[in-house]
């Protein structure tokens, strides 16, 4: 729940259709509680890693959804609870649940022999969120953190601890990656 500037009630709804494979979110505004308005937003994706909440940020306050595709992979994308029908940032490869068996992957971690394979997932299929400002520049950063597991052949090869580290550019008015402070380590 949220109230907007006028004190309205806003609800957000994730909806799946029976029988599909995935979610779509609605927002619902409720005013002396009626219903005033149903809106559909961009927001969708596989239901079995679909989520949202709401994250008040210095940016301001905004629908945080974590959405992929039919294929297990997807991003973490952003909304102002005011436009929900815009999305406004996208911080992409945050949900990975999907055993995809690639040979880029397999020659990435070091497990390549010809014609060999691999799949790179996150443990519980997605990064987590924290939002602070690391930089101290009075501006809300975004920090993922989680475990990417990667198999060759349905068997667990290796473990890294995975911190991905998205500094706030006012200039740009998005989040950008920052490589230095970001950290893979091996685990396993």
């Amino acid at each position: 729940m949220y109230r907007d500037s006028f004190g309205n009630i806003i609800y957000l709804a994730a909806v799946t259709r029976q029988f599909m494979w995935s979610s779509g979110l609605y927002v619902v505004v409720v005013e002396d509680d009626k219903i005033v308005e149903l809106s559909a937003t961009p927001f969708g994706g596989g239901k079995r890693h679909f989520s949202y909440d709401i994250v008040k940020i210095s940016q301001g306050d905004f629908i945080a959804v974590h959405s992929s595709s039919h294929a297990g992979n997807g991003d973490l994308e952003f909304a102002s609870v005011l436009e929900p029908d815009v999305i406004k940032y996208v911080i992409p490869s945050v949900v990975d649940y999907c055993y995809e068996d690639m040979r880029s992957t397999a020659i990435e971690h070091g497990l390549a022999h010809e014609n060999i394979t691999a799949s790179a997932v996150y443990l519980g299929g997605k990064l987590h969120a924290k939002y602070i400002d690391i930089n101290n520049d009075g501006n809300t950063d975004i920090i993922l953190t989680g475990i990417q597991q990667i198999y060759q052949e349905q068997i667990l090869k290796r473990e890294y601890y995975v911190k991905k580290v998205y500094l706030y550019d006012v200039k740009k008015d998005d989040f950008v990656f920052s490589e230095e402070m970001s950290e893979n380590i091996p685990i396993r």
